[in-house]
Protein backbone atom coordinates (compact mmCIF):
# COMPACT_ATOMS: atom_id res chain seq x y z
CA UNK A 1 0.00 0.00 0.00
CA UNK A 2 2.78 2.41 0.79
CA UNK A 3 4.34 1.62 -2.35
CA UNK A 4 1.46 2.73 -4.17
CA UNK A 5 1.16 5.64 -2.95
CA UNK A 6 4.35 6.27 -3.46
CA UNK A 7 4.35 5.80 -6.88
CA UNK A 8 1.52 8.09 -7.55
CA UNK A 9 3.31 10.45 -5.78
CA UNK A 10 6.30 10.78 -7.68
CA UNK A 11 4.25 10.57 -10.96
CA UNK A 12 2.36 13.80 -9.14
CA UNK A 13 5.31 15.61 -8.09
CA UNK A 14 7.01 15.39 -11.36
CA UNK A 15 4.02 16.83 -13.39
CA UNK A 16 4.23 19.80 -10.63
CA UNK A 17 7.71 20.67 -10.25
CA UNK A 18 9.49 21.33 -14.11
CA UNK A 19 12.46 19.16 -14.96
CA UNK A 20 14.34 21.90 -16.47
CA UNK A 21 16.65 23.29 -13.11
CA UNK A 22 17.98 20.40 -10.91
CA UNK A 23 17.60 20.41 -7.10
CA UNK A 24 20.97 20.28 -6.43
CA UNK A 25 24.21 20.32 -8.67
CA UNK A 26 27.41 19.30 -7.50
CA UNK A 27 31.21 18.78 -9.28
CA UNK A 28 30.44 15.27 -10.45
CA UNK A 29 26.65 15.71 -11.60
CA UNK A 30 23.45 17.08 -10.45
CA UNK A 31 20.35 15.43 -8.92
CA UNK A 32 16.97 15.82 -10.03
CA UNK A 33 13.34 15.19 -8.53
CA UNK A 34 13.21 11.37 -9.64
CA UNK A 35 16.22 10.68 -8.11
CA UNK A 36 15.11 12.47 -5.01
CA UNK A 37 11.71 10.38 -4.38
CA UNK A 38 13.28 7.29 -5.63
CA UNK A 39 15.47 7.80 -2.39
CA UNK A 40 12.79 9.15 -0.40
CA UNK A 41 11.00 6.31 -1.39
CA UNK A 42 12.98 4.18 0.69
CA UNK A 43 12.14 5.35 3.56
CA UNK A 44 8.31 5.85 5.26
CA UNK A 45 7.46 9.98 5.03
CA UNK A 46 6.65 10.72 8.50
CA UNK A 47 7.39 14.27 9.03
CA UNK A 48 5.23 16.84 9.25
CA UNK A 49 5.17 19.17 6.55
CA UNK A 50 7.09 22.07 8.13
CA UNK A 51 10.44 19.33 8.11
CA UNK A 52 10.02 18.56 4.83
CA UNK A 53 12.65 21.46 3.80
CA UNK A 54 15.10 20.25 6.45
CA UNK A 55 14.42 16.81 6.14
CA UNK A 56 14.90 17.35 1.79
CA UNK A 57 18.30 19.40 2.32
CA UNK A 58 19.48 17.04 4.40
CA UNK A 59 18.91 13.73 2.00
CA UNK A 60 19.95 16.14 -1.16
CA UNK A 61 23.54 16.35 0.78
CA UNK A 62 23.38 12.78 2.06
CA UNK A 63 23.13 12.16 -1.78
CA UNK A 64 25.50 13.79 -2.84
CA UNK A 65 27.75 12.04 -0.15
CA UNK A 66 26.90 9.05 -1.16
CA UNK A 67 27.64 9.47 -5.22
CA UNK A 68 30.77 11.22 -4.21
CA UNK A 69 31.33 8.06 -2.19
CA UNK A 70 30.87 5.83 -5.07
CA UNK A 71 33.26 7.92 -7.38
CA UNK A 72 35.86 7.03 -4.42
CA UNK A 73 35.09 3.27 -4.08
CA UNK A 74 35.16 2.99 -8.16
CA UNK A 75 38.21 4.32 -8.41
CA UNK A 76 39.88 1.85 -6.55
CA UNK A 77 40.28 -1.54 -8.09
CA UNK A 78 40.08 -3.57 -5.41
CA UNK A 79 36.92 -1.98 -4.05
CA UNK A 80 35.25 -1.62 -7.18
CA UNK A 81 35.69 -5.70 -7.33
CA UNK A 82 34.19 -6.08 -3.84
CA UNK A 83 31.65 -3.85 -4.75
CA UNK A 84 30.45 -6.07 -7.84
CA UNK A 85 30.65 -9.57 -5.38
CA UNK A 86 28.38 -8.13 -2.85
CA UNK A 87 25.92 -6.96 -5.16
CA UNK A 88 26.23 -10.38 -6.97
CA UNK A 89 25.71 -11.97 -3.78
CA UNK A 90 22.48 -9.82 -2.44
CA UNK A 91 20.81 -10.93 -5.99
CA UNK A 92 21.83 -14.38 -5.40
CA UNK A 93 20.47 -14.48 -1.61
CA UNK A 94 17.14 -12.33 -2.77
CA UNK A 95 16.12 -14.60 -5.59
CA UNK A 96 16.50 -17.65 -3.64
CA UNK A 97 14.60 -16.24 -0.25
CA UNK A 98 11.98 -14.78 -2.81
CA UNK A 99 11.80 -18.74 -4.74
CA UNK A 100 11.70 -20.62 -1.48
CA UNK A 101 9.15 -18.09 -0.07
CA UNK A 102 7.01 -18.61 -3.08
CA UNK A 103 7.45 -22.22 -2.53
CA UNK A 104 6.45 -22.18 0.72
CA UNK A 105 3.16 -20.23 0.30
CA UNK A 106 2.08 -23.00 -2.99
CA UNK A 107 2.56 -25.70 -0.12
CA UNK A 108 -0.45 -27.87 1.58
CA UNK A 109 -1.05 -27.55 5.00
CA UNK A 110 0.08 -31.44 5.92
CA UNK A 111 -2.63 -33.80 7.42
CA UNK A 112 -3.14 -35.63 10.56
CA UNK A 113 -1.53 -38.78 8.68
CA UNK A 114 1.80 -36.68 7.85
CA UNK A 115 1.88 -35.40 11.44
CA UNK A 116 1.75 -39.07 13.32
CA UNK A 117 4.39 -40.14 10.86
CA UNK A 118 6.72 -37.36 12.23
CA UNK A 119 5.55 -38.23 15.67
CA UNK A 120 6.39 -41.47 15.22
CA UNK A 121 9.97 -40.88 13.92
CA UNK A 122 10.56 -38.69 16.38
CA UNK A 123 9.47 -41.14 19.20
CA UNK A 124 11.76 -44.00 17.75
CA UNK A 125 14.53 -41.86 17.76
CA UNK A 126 14.13 -40.30 21.32
CA UNK A 127 17.23 -40.70 23.57
CA UNK A 128 16.07 -38.56 26.38
CA UNK A 129 16.21 -40.46 29.48
CA UNK A 130 16.66 -38.69 33.65
CA UNK A 131 19.75 -37.07 33.92
CA UNK A 132 21.58 -36.09 37.30
CA UNK A 133 24.84 -34.42 38.49
CA UNK A 134 26.97 -35.81 41.25
CA UNK A 135 29.71 -34.35 43.25
CA UNK A 136 31.76 -36.79 45.42
CA UNK A 137 34.92 -36.96 47.82
CA UNK A 138 37.68 -40.24 47.38
CA UNK A 139 40.09 -41.28 49.50
CA UNK A 140 42.55 -44.00 48.13
CA UNK A 141 43.31 -47.21 49.75
CA UNK A 142 46.66 -47.62 51.18
CA UNK A 143 48.32 -50.60 51.80
CA UNK A 144 46.79 -52.96 55.07
CA UNK A 145 44.54 -50.67 55.81
CA UNK A 146 41.10 -52.08 56.36
CA UNK A 147 37.43 -51.86 55.90
CA UNK A 148 36.69 -50.46 58.76
CA UNK A 149 39.73 -47.89 58.88
CA UNK A 150 37.98 -46.57 55.23
CA UNK A 151 34.80 -46.50 56.99
CA UNK A 152 35.77 -44.25 59.74
CA UNK A 153 38.02 -42.01 57.45
CA UNK A 154 33.95 -41.69 55.60
CA UNK A 155 32.25 -40.81 58.15
CA UNK A 156 34.94 -38.45 59.78
CA UNK A 157 34.70 -36.35 56.13
CA UNK A 158 30.58 -36.72 56.38
CA UNK A 159 30.71 -35.05 60.14
CA UNK A 160 32.85 -32.14 58.77
CA UNK A 161 30.08 -31.25 56.05
CA UNK A 162 27.18 -32.11 58.28
CA UNK A 163 28.59 -29.64 60.67
CA UNK A 164 28.44 -26.73 58.35
CA UNK A 165 32.08 -27.17 56.45
CA UNK A 166 31.74 -26.30 52.77
CA UNK A 167 31.81 -29.84 50.54
CA UNK A 168 34.46 -28.26 47.98
CA UNK A 169 36.56 -26.59 50.47
CA UNK A 170 36.72 -30.68 52.32
CA UNK A 171 37.29 -32.21 49.00
CA UNK A 172 39.82 -29.49 47.99
CA UNK A 173 41.75 -30.58 51.23
CA UNK A 174 40.95 -34.35 51.50
CA UNK A 175 39.82 -35.94 48.54
CA UNK A 176 42.47 -38.17 45.90
CA UNK A 177 40.44 -37.56 43.19
CA UNK A 178 41.35 -34.92 39.99
CA UNK A 179 37.62 -33.96 40.52
CA UNK A 180 38.95 -32.22 43.60
CA UNK A 181 40.08 -29.56 41.34
CA UNK A 182 36.62 -29.18 39.94
CA UNK A 183 34.91 -28.49 43.51
CA UNK A 184 34.53 -32.82 43.22
CA UNK A 185 31.43 -32.32 40.67
CA UNK A 186 31.68 -35.28 37.95
CA UNK A 187 29.59 -33.87 35.76
CA UNK A 188 26.03 -35.42 34.31
CA UNK A 189 24.86 -39.24 34.58
CA UNK A 190 22.40 -41.10 32.11
CA UNK A 191 20.19 -43.35 33.75
CA UNK A 192 21.06 -45.85 30.46
CA UNK A 193 24.42 -45.67 31.54
CA UNK A 194 25.24 -49.21 32.59
CA UNK A 195 28.67 -48.08 34.82
CA UNK A 196 29.04 -48.96 38.55
CA UNK A 197 29.06 -45.16 38.87
CA UNK A 198 26.23 -43.83 37.19
CA UNK A 199 24.48 -46.87 38.89
CA UNK A 200 25.45 -45.68 42.55
CA UNK A 201 24.26 -41.91 41.28
CA UNK A 202 20.88 -42.92 40.75
CA UNK A 203 20.05 -45.31 43.68
CA UNK A 204 21.21 -42.45 46.15
CA UNK A 205 18.59 -39.56 47.30
CA UNK A 206 18.85 -36.01 45.58
CA UNK A 207 20.57 -33.53 47.36
CA UNK A 208 21.92 -35.50 50.33
CA UNK A 209 25.39 -36.51 51.69
CA UNK A 210 25.21 -40.22 50.94
CA UNK A 211 26.71 -42.56 54.01
CA UNK A 212 30.57 -43.77 52.70
CA UNK A 213 30.84 -46.37 50.45
CA UNK A 214 34.25 -48.88 50.35
CA UNK A 215 35.12 -50.03 47.52
CA UNK A 216 38.62 -52.33 46.85
CA UNK A 217 40.10 -48.56 45.78
CA UNK A 218 38.97 -46.46 48.30
CA UNK A 219 35.79 -44.96 50.28
CA UNK A 220 33.78 -42.71 48.44
CA UNK A 221 31.16 -40.27 49.57
CA UNK A 222 28.92 -38.66 47.06
CA UNK A 223 26.36 -36.08 47.02
CA UNK A 224 23.49 -36.15 44.03
CA UNK A 225 23.26 -31.85 42.73
CA UNK A 226 20.82 -31.96 39.98
CA UNK A 227 18.39 -33.92 38.19
CA UNK A 228 16.42 -33.59 34.71
CA UNK A 229 13.16 -35.51 33.89
CA UNK A 230 12.28 -35.63 30.23
CA UNK A 231 8.64 -34.63 29.50
CA UNK A 232 7.09 -37.74 28.31
CA UNK A 233 6.16 -37.23 24.48
CA UNK A 234 2.69 -37.16 23.18
CA UNK A 235 1.35 -36.05 19.98
CA UNK A 236 -0.63 -33.17 21.49
CA UNK A 237 1.92 -31.40 23.46
CA UNK A 238 4.51 -31.01 20.25
CA UNK A 239 2.10 -31.38 17.53
CA UNK A 240 2.99 -28.12 16.26
CA UNK A 241 6.95 -29.18 16.25
CA UNK A 242 5.55 -31.69 13.85
CA UNK A 243 3.81 -29.51 12.07
CA UNK A 244 6.50 -26.69 11.76
CA UNK A 245 9.07 -30.35 10.62
CA UNK A 246 6.33 -31.75 8.05
CA UNK A 247 6.58 -27.98 5.99
CA UNK A 248 10.22 -28.47 6.56
CA UNK A 249 10.26 -31.59 4.59
CA UNK A 250 8.05 -30.60 2.20
CA UNK A 251 9.51 -27.02 1.61
CA UNK A 252 13.13 -28.84 1.29
CA UNK A 253 12.01 -31.69 -1.43
CA UNK A 254 9.65 -29.00 -3.57
CA UNK A 255 12.53 -26.64 -3.43
CA UNK A 256 14.84 -29.50 -4.78
CA UNK A 257 12.29 -30.62 -7.47
CA UNK A 258 11.92 -26.32 -9.11
CA UNK A 259 15.73 -26.66 -8.92
CA UNK A 260 16.45 -29.82 -10.75
CA UNK A 261 13.70 -29.10 -13.26
CA UNK A 262 15.12 -25.40 -13.82
CA UNK A 263 18.75 -27.60 -14.60
CA UNK A 264 17.75 -28.90 -17.56
CA UNK A 265 17.24 -26.02 -19.50
CA UNK A 266 20.72 -23.70 -17.96
CA UNK A 267 24.01 -24.32 -18.20
CA UNK A 268 26.57 -21.92 -16.34
CA UNK A 269 29.92 -21.53 -16.23
CA UNK A 270 31.66 -21.28 -12.10
CA UNK A 271 33.66 -18.51 -10.96
CA UNK A 272 36.90 -20.13 -10.17
CA UNK A 273 37.08 -17.80 -7.55
CA UNK A 274 33.97 -18.97 -5.94
CA UNK A 275 34.86 -22.53 -6.37
CA UNK A 276 38.18 -21.75 -4.39
CA UNK A 277 36.22 -19.97 -1.74
CA UNK A 278 33.83 -23.06 -1.35
CA UNK A 279 36.72 -25.56 -0.29
CA UNK A 280 38.34 -23.09 1.75
CA UNK A 281 35.91 -23.47 4.14
CA UNK A 282 36.21 -27.08 3.94
CA UNK A 283 38.54 -30.08 5.73
CA UNK A 284 41.25 -31.35 3.61
CA UNK A 285 40.52 -35.26 4.47
CA UNK A 286 36.24 -35.12 4.09
CA UNK A 287 33.83 -32.77 2.84
CA UNK A 288 30.53 -32.47 4.09
CA UNK A 289 28.16 -31.66 1.12
CA UNK A 290 25.97 -32.44 -2.30
CA UNK A 291 24.22 -31.45 -4.52
CA UNK A 292 21.37 -32.77 -2.57
CA UNK A 293 22.51 -30.78 0.25
CA UNK A 294 20.72 -27.59 0.30
CA UNK A 295 20.76 -25.41 2.68
CA UNK A 296 18.50 -22.55 3.04
CA UNK A 297 16.78 -19.99 5.21
CA UNK A 298 13.96 -18.64 5.04
CA UNK A 299 10.90 -16.06 7.12
CA UNK A 300 10.42 -17.92 10.43
CA UNK A 301 12.35 -21.73 9.61
CA UNK A 302 15.52 -22.26 11.07
CA UNK A 303 18.49 -23.12 8.92
CA UNK A 304 17.64 -26.50 6.66
CA UNK A 305 19.74 -29.27 5.97
CA UNK A 306 19.23 -32.93 5.26
CA UNK A 307 21.87 -35.57 6.36
CA UNK A 308 24.03 -36.35 3.82
CA UNK A 309 27.11 -39.08 3.70
CA UNK A 310 30.85 -37.87 3.94
CA UNK A 311 32.09 -38.09 0.67
CA UNK A 312 35.83 -37.86 0.26
CA UNK A 313 37.76 -35.67 -0.94
CA UNK A 314 38.10 -36.25 -4.58
CA UNK A 315 33.82 -36.31 -5.09
CA UNK A 316 33.76 -33.72 -2.43
CA UNK A 317 34.84 -31.36 -5.02
CA UNK A 318 32.98 -32.62 -7.60
CA UNK A 319 29.79 -32.31 -4.72
CA UNK A 320 30.53 -28.38 -4.21
CA UNK A 321 30.72 -28.33 -8.52
CA UNK A 322 27.74 -29.66 -8.86
CA UNK A 323 26.00 -27.39 -5.93
CA UNK A 324 27.53 -23.71 -7.10
CA UNK A 325 26.08 -25.09 -10.18
CA UNK A 326 22.77 -26.19 -9.28
CA UNK A 327 22.53 -22.74 -7.48
CA UNK A 328 23.64 -20.52 -10.33
CA UNK A 329 21.21 -22.34 -12.35
CA UNK A 330 18.24 -21.72 -9.51
CA UNK A 331 19.27 -17.78 -9.17
CA UNK A 332 18.57 -17.44 -12.93
CA UNK A 333 15.84 -19.15 -13.31
CA UNK A 334 14.15 -17.31 -10.98
CA UNK A 335 15.79 -13.79 -12.29
CA UNK A 336 14.15 -15.08 -15.70
CA UNK A 337 10.55 -15.76 -14.49
CA UNK A 338 10.07 -13.04 -11.99
CA UNK A 339 12.38 -10.27 -13.70
CA UNK A 340 15.19 -8.08 -11.71
CA UNK A 341 14.24 -7.18 -8.19
CA UNK A 342 12.94 -4.14 -7.28
CA UNK A 343 14.78 -1.35 -8.70
CA UNK A 344 14.53 1.13 -5.63
CA UNK A 345 15.14 -1.84 -3.66
CA UNK A 346 18.48 -2.62 -5.56
CA UNK A 347 19.47 1.10 -5.21
CA UNK A 348 19.06 1.38 -1.13
CA UNK A 349 21.53 -2.09 -1.40
CA UNK A 350 23.84 -0.34 -3.72
CA UNK A 351 24.17 2.30 -2.02
CA UNK A 352 24.41 0.82 1.61
CA UNK A 353 26.94 -1.49 -0.10
CA UNK A 354 28.85 2.17 -0.97
CA UNK A 355 28.93 3.16 2.38
CA UNK A 356 30.25 0.60 3.76
CA UNK A 357 33.46 -0.20 1.58
CA UNK A 358 33.83 3.72 1.23
CA UNK A 359 33.47 5.55 4.35
CA UNK A 360 35.50 3.17 6.48
CA UNK A 361 38.70 3.89 3.22
CA UNK A 362 37.42 7.60 3.15
CA UNK A 363 38.19 7.74 7.07
CA UNK A 364 41.62 6.31 6.72
CA UNK A 365 42.50 8.67 4.41
CA UNK A 366 41.82 11.07 7.52
CA UNK A 367 44.02 9.61 10.24
CA UNK A 368 47.47 10.59 10.53
CA UNK A 369 50.36 9.23 12.18
CA UNK A 370 51.15 11.07 14.80
CA UNK A 371 47.42 10.51 15.90
CA UNK A 372 47.94 6.76 15.70
CA UNK A 373 50.87 6.75 17.64
CA UNK A 374 49.35 9.37 20.62
CA UNK A 375 46.24 6.67 20.68
CA UNK A 376 48.90 4.10 21.06
CA UNK A 377 50.78 5.23 23.71
CA UNK A 378 47.38 6.53 25.61
CA UNK A 379 46.00 2.86 25.48
CA UNK A 380 49.16 0.77 25.85
CA UNK A 381 48.07 -1.57 27.85
CA UNK A 382 45.43 -2.60 25.54
CA UNK A 383 48.35 -4.01 22.86
CA UNK A 384 49.35 -6.21 25.09
CA UNK A 385 50.25 -10.33 24.02
CA UNK A 386 48.65 -13.05 25.69
CA UNK A 387 50.38 -15.94 27.25
CA UNK A 388 51.56 -18.56 24.52
CA UNK A 389 52.50 -22.72 25.51
CA UNK A 390 53.92 -24.51 23.46
CA UNK A 391 52.36 -27.91 24.61
CA UNK A 392 52.21 -31.51 24.33
CA UNK A 393 49.11 -33.17 24.97
CA UNK A 394 48.43 -36.87 26.07
CA UNK A 395 45.55 -38.80 25.90
CA UNK A 396 44.18 -41.77 27.57
CA UNK A 397 40.75 -43.13 26.71
CA UNK A 398 39.04 -44.77 29.73
CA UNK A 399 37.40 -47.46 27.94
CA UNK A 400 40.99 -48.96 27.61
CA UNK A 401 41.85 -48.87 31.64
CA UNK A 402 41.06 -52.06 33.59
CA UNK A 403 41.02 -49.48 36.78
CA UNK A 404 40.69 -45.57 35.83
CA UNK A 405 41.05 -44.74 39.31
CA UNK A 406 44.68 -46.51 39.29
CA UNK A 407 45.63 -45.37 36.57
CA UNK A 408 44.80 -41.55 38.04
CA UNK A 409 46.95 -42.91 40.84
CA UNK A 410 49.80 -43.37 38.76
CA UNK A 411 49.29 -40.39 36.26
CA UNK A 412 49.46 -37.90 39.43
CA UNK A 413 52.49 -39.52 41.04
CA UNK A 414 54.24 -39.34 37.21
CA UNK A 415 53.26 -35.40 37.68
CA UNK A 416 54.15 -35.32 41.13
CA UNK A 417 58.06 -36.38 40.24
CA UNK A 418 61.15 -34.71 37.84
CA UNK A 419 60.49 -35.50 34.11
CA UNK A 420 61.49 -34.15 30.64
CA UNK A 421 60.10 -34.27 27.48
CA UNK A 422 60.86 -37.66 26.89
CA UNK A 423 59.91 -38.54 30.00
CA UNK A 424 56.23 -37.70 28.77
CA UNK A 425 56.08 -39.04 25.07
CA UNK A 426 57.36 -42.41 27.56
CA UNK A 427 54.25 -42.40 28.90
CA UNK A 428 52.46 -43.18 25.57
CA UNK A 429 54.50 -46.40 25.66
CA UNK A 430 53.86 -47.25 28.85
CA UNK A 431 49.67 -46.42 28.76
CA UNK A 432 48.79 -46.31 24.97
CA UNK A 433 46.97 -43.27 24.18
CA UNK A 434 47.94 -40.64 21.76
CA UNK A 435 50.54 -37.84 21.74
CA UNK A 436 49.92 -34.31 20.22
CA UNK A 437 51.99 -31.67 19.48
CA UNK A 438 50.05 -29.01 19.82
CA UNK A 439 52.74 -26.90 19.13
CA UNK A 440 52.67 -22.51 20.37
CA UNK A 441 48.89 -21.73 21.78
CA UNK A 442 47.34 -19.01 23.02
CA UNK A 443 44.25 -18.86 25.54
CA UNK A 444 41.84 -18.96 22.95
CA UNK A 445 43.21 -21.99 21.40
CA UNK A 446 43.79 -23.83 24.91
CA UNK A 447 40.12 -22.93 25.99
CA UNK A 448 38.82 -23.87 22.66
CA UNK A 449 40.41 -27.38 23.08
CA UNK A 450 40.43 -27.55 26.87
CA UNK A 451 37.66 -25.15 28.15
CA UNK A 452 37.30 -26.62 31.83
CA UNK A 453 41.38 -26.43 32.24
CA UNK A 454 42.08 -23.79 30.69
CA UNK A 455 43.43 -21.80 33.72
CA UNK A 456 45.55 -25.02 34.41
CA UNK A 457 46.95 -24.73 31.12
CA UNK A 458 48.10 -21.36 31.43
CA UNK A 459 49.38 -21.72 34.51
CA UNK A 460 51.87 -24.16 33.12
CA UNK A 461 55.43 -23.42 33.70
CA UNK A 462 58.05 -24.41 30.91
CA UNK A 463 59.14 -28.18 31.16
CA UNK A 464 56.09 -28.85 33.95
CA UNK A 465 53.39 -31.12 33.32
CA UNK A 466 50.16 -30.64 34.24
CA UNK A 467 48.10 -33.04 36.31
CA UNK A 468 45.63 -35.58 35.27
CA UNK A 469 42.44 -34.38 34.37
CA UNK A 470 39.42 -36.68 33.91
CA UNK A 471 37.78 -35.28 30.63
CA UNK A 472 34.55 -37.01 29.79
CA UNK A 473 35.57 -40.21 28.16
CA UNK A 474 39.32 -39.82 28.28
CA UNK A 475 42.43 -38.66 30.89
CA UNK A 476 44.04 -36.35 29.58
CA UNK A 477 48.14 -34.19 30.54
CA UNK A 478 49.50 -31.44 29.51
CA UNK A 479 53.65 -30.81 28.88
CA UNK A 480 54.48 -27.12 28.48
CA UNK A 481 58.00 -27.50 26.19
CA UNK A 482 58.31 -23.58 26.18
CA UNK A 483 56.62 -20.65 27.35
CA UNK A 484 56.26 -16.82 26.38
CA UNK A 485 54.75 -14.34 29.07
CA UNK A 486 52.60 -11.82 28.14
CA UNK A 487 54.62 -8.39 26.44
CA UNK A 488 53.12 -4.74 25.02
CA UNK A 489 53.75 -5.05 21.46
CA UNK A 490 55.68 -2.00 19.69
CA UNK A 491 53.66 0.45 17.69
CA UNK A 492 55.12 -1.18 14.13
CA UNK A 493 53.77 -4.46 15.11
CA UNK A 494 50.14 -3.46 15.93
CA UNK A 495 49.42 -0.41 13.44
CA UNK A 496 46.95 -1.87 11.92
CA UNK A 497 45.01 -3.10 15.58
CA UNK A 498 45.40 0.32 16.44
CA UNK A 499 44.03 2.01 13.31
CA UNK A 500 40.82 0.22 13.78
CA UNK A 501 41.06 0.35 17.45
CA UNK A 502 41.08 4.06 17.14
CA UNK A 503 38.53 4.03 14.29
CA UNK A 504 35.91 1.99 16.76
CA UNK A 505 36.43 4.27 19.53
CA UNK A 506 35.58 7.58 17.39
CA UNK A 507 33.61 6.51 14.22
CA UNK A 508 31.11 8.96 14.50
CA UNK A 509 33.59 12.00 14.42
CA UNK A 510 35.30 10.57 11.99
CA UNK A 511 32.24 9.59 9.67
CA UNK A 512 31.19 13.79 9.99
CA UNK A 513 34.61 14.77 9.10
CA UNK A 514 34.68 12.51 6.34
CA UNK A 515 31.37 13.65 4.85
CA UNK A 516 32.26 17.29 5.60
CA UNK A 517 35.34 17.01 3.74
CA UNK A 518 33.60 14.95 0.75
CA UNK A 519 31.16 17.20 0.32
CA UNK A 520 33.70 20.49 0.07
CA UNK A 521 35.23 18.39 -2.13
CA UNK A 522 32.70 18.37 -4.85
CA UNK A 523 30.84 21.62 -4.11
CA UNK A 524 27.56 20.75 -3.73
CA UNK A 525 24.94 23.85 -4.16
CA UNK A 526 21.06 23.37 -3.39
CA UNK A 527 18.33 24.95 -5.28
CA UNK A 528 16.42 26.50 -2.65
CA UNK A 529 13.66 27.34 -5.04
CA UNK A 530 13.55 24.06 -6.44
CA UNK A 531 13.30 22.99 -3.21
CA UNK A 532 10.86 24.96 -2.17
CA UNK A 533 8.40 23.74 -5.79
CA UNK A 534 9.24 20.25 -4.53
CA UNK A 535 7.60 20.94 -0.90
CA UNK A 536 4.60 22.65 -2.54
CA UNK A 537 4.30 19.57 -4.73
CA UNK A 538 4.03 17.40 -1.78
CA UNK A 539 1.88 19.41 0.19
CA UNK A 540 -0.77 18.98 -2.51
CA UNK A 541 -4.07 18.20 -0.66
CA UNK A 542 -4.52 15.55 -2.98
CA UNK A 543 -1.33 14.10 -2.34
CA UNK A 544 -1.41 14.58 0.93
CA UNK A 545 -4.81 12.78 1.95
CA UNK A 546 -3.40 9.61 -0.34
CA UNK A 547 -0.16 9.94 2.05
CA UNK A 548 -2.67 9.73 5.14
Amino acid sequence: MKRGWLCALLMVVSCHVGRDTALATYDGGSIDDDMLMRSLMQEALTQDASDWHNSIRERLRQMVVDRALRETVLRQSDLAKRLGQVKNQWLRTTAMERLIAETAEQLPEPDDRELHAAFDAAKAHDDRVRRRTARHIFKRRLPGVSDEALMAIGNEIRARIQSGEAFVAVAAETSDSQSRHFSGNLGWFREDDASDLAKTVFGLQLGVLSKPIVTAEGVHLFEVTDERVPEPMTFESRRNEWIVEAKRASLINAVRERLQSASATYRFELDADEIESGLQNKRDDVVVMSAQDFVVTIGNFRTLRQPSNQLGLGSGVRAILDYLDLRERAVQWYLDRMGEPDRIEMERVEWDIVRRLGMPFLVGQLLEEETLKQFYLDHQQRFTSHVELQLVHFKLPIADLEDVNQTMAELEAFHDAPHSLEDFHHLQAVYGGEITDLGWANHQVIGSVFPAALNLVLSLKSNETSPPILDRDAIIMMFAVARKEPEIKNYEDSVDEVRQMYMNANAGSLERAAEAKLLASVHITINQSRVDAFVRAMNTPGLTSAKQ
